[in-house]
């Protein structure tokens, strides 16, 4: 009912599976190409400095700057992280970095 495989040459499946591990290896690190992409180990970033006017939140400011893929929340709190802010206090005129 079932046919059973040999091998036939450890040369030839050795080979085999080595190529494998070595095309696994390299998607791998393709996938995490990005994070390095300086060549230095350092990520390197972008951002909008943008100034605060009347009637803005940083809700609204994430909100207009958001690629909709991420989470609001994330980006307030990126946000307030970049800018040192301790308060979700901002006042007309500050000026904030938000991640591109």
């Amino acid at each position: 009912m079932f046919k059973k495989y040999y091998i036939e040459s450890k040369l030839r499946f050795t080979i085999f599976i080595l190529t494998m591990i070595l095309i696994i290896v390299m998607s791998i690190s393709a996938m995490f190409h990005n994070v390095y992409a300086d060549g230095k180990g350092n990520v390197t970033n972008t951002y909008y400095a943008v100034t605060v006017e009347s009637g803005d939140t940083l809700w609204s400011i994430a909100l207009r700057y958001s690629d909709g893929k991420t989470d609001i929340r994330k980006l307030i709190y990126e946000i307030s992280s970049l800018n040192n802010l301790e308060t979700s206090e901002i006042s007309i005129g500050q000026q904030l970095l938000i991640p591109a």
